[in-house]
């Protein structure tokens, strides 16, 4: 009988050290007798607060990210437009090259003009050529 006495009594210091457990604010490792409603409290207000920090900087990160999905668009269209000029400035000089051409094979006479009237409209042609040449290589490069 005393064995059992004594048997019961480590048994039950055993159980009862396990229900107390180590002293923590963590309810998940505090034991039966480390129930605190204040600790409770606290971890509630602890992860409210940090709720709220991470949803303000998720509200932030979605309006930079639409400012940036804004300036992609501008960017975009920036893009486009100056395409449509390179193109628009490759057919002009394709054009010029052809009138200067033509203005190189037509004699003056069959034009009316005087060779040297002639050569200073070929000039002029070769200098817009060389303009919007140069128009097209800094539109290329952007």
């Amino acid at each position: 009988m005393k064995k059992l006495l004594t048997i019961s009594a480590l048994c039950g210091a055993m159980l009862l050290s396990g229900c107390l457990g180590a002293d923590t604010s963590d309810p998940r490792r505090g034991g039966l007798f480390g129930y605190s409603p204040k600790t409770y409290d606290q971890r509630i207000q602890d992860r409210e607060a940090q709720y709220q920090q991470l949803t303000d900087e998720n509200a932030r990160l979605q309006q930079e990210s639409a400012s940036l999905e804004k300036q992609k668009k501008q960017k975009q269209a920036n893009v486009a437009a100056q395409k449509k000029k390179l193109n628009q400035v490759n057919a002009d000089i394709k054009s010029l090259k052809g009138r200067i051409g033509r203005a190189e094979a037509t004699p003056a006479a069959a034009t009316g003009e005087t060779e040297a009237q002639k050569a200073a409209k070929i000039r002029r042609m070769q200098q817009e050529l060389q303009r919007l040449e140069a128009e097209a290589d800094a539109l290329s490069r952007l």
